[in-house]
């Protein structure tokens, strides 16, 4: 839950002047977030995860209550805040769509010969080997949505958007994604690590797909 819950920190970007929320729709948004961290500190009981039946249904578990828990899907599937407003959480996801190749290949990926794996060991480099190239999309994408350097207004413009404290929501998702990762040697936690990113993301996806881009012209 600690790895979904790094989604609902996104704040609107400094550069982007969409209009603004009405004054109680962010007491309202304040209030979800604030009720959203208390549940996660609440829902730390532990989960025994001995088997991969265990991991998919820890997974779903956490699945069902994030789109509803969380401040940032909501805002999403809201028709009434702009679609520029609700698309600002875009290039805060530079961090983590270009640090991921690093994660999944240095922190992750199982170095055997495929004939000695496992069935947990398969479905990581599976995963690794699928998603080790995803940041080619995103940054497609990035400058569909209108994010081009210009955007940005130069390369440092782009470093400082990275390793800005607004973005800072995004690097700690990926260390502790890291520091999961370093703490076992159990193949079991990896593939925990990659089931929760692979729910989140695929929920975050859907959701812009179904309310923004298939809802709004152009």
């Amino acid at each position: 839950m600690a790895l979904f819950a790094r989604f609902s920190t996104f704040r609107p970007i400094r550069f982007v002047t969409p209009k603004p929320f009405h004054k109680s729709r962010i007491s309202e948004m304040k209030i979800e977030q604030q009720r959203f961290s208390s549940r996660a500190v609440e829902n730390k009981t532990k989960f025994s995860c001995s088997t991969f039946a265990n991991v998919l249904a820890f997974v779903e578990n956490e699945r069902a209550k994030m789109s509803n828990a969380n401040p940032l899907f909501p805002v999403l599937r809201d028709a009434s805040i702009p679609v520029q407003q609700r698309m600002s959480f875009a290039p805060y996801m530079l961090y983590f769509s270009l640090s991921c190749p690093d994660v999944l290949t240095n922190w992750m990926k199982i170095d055997k010969p495929e004939n000695e794996l496992n069935e947990v060991e398969k479905r990581i480099n599976i995963f690794v080997n699928e998603d080790n190239f995803h940041y080619n999309f995103y940054l497609r994408d990035l400058e569909t949505l209108g994010w081009s350097l210009d955007k940005f207004g130069s390369c440092g413009g782009v470093l400082r958007h990275v390793w800005a404290s607004e973005s800072i929501a995004v690097r700690k998702l990926m260390y502790t994604v890291v520091s999961s990762l370093r703490r076992s040697a159990d193949t079991l936690v990896s593939l925990t690590v990659v089931e929760l990113l692979e729910a989140g993301l695929y929920d975050l996806f859907t959701t812009v797909y179904t309310h923004i881009a298939k809802a709004s012209p152009g």
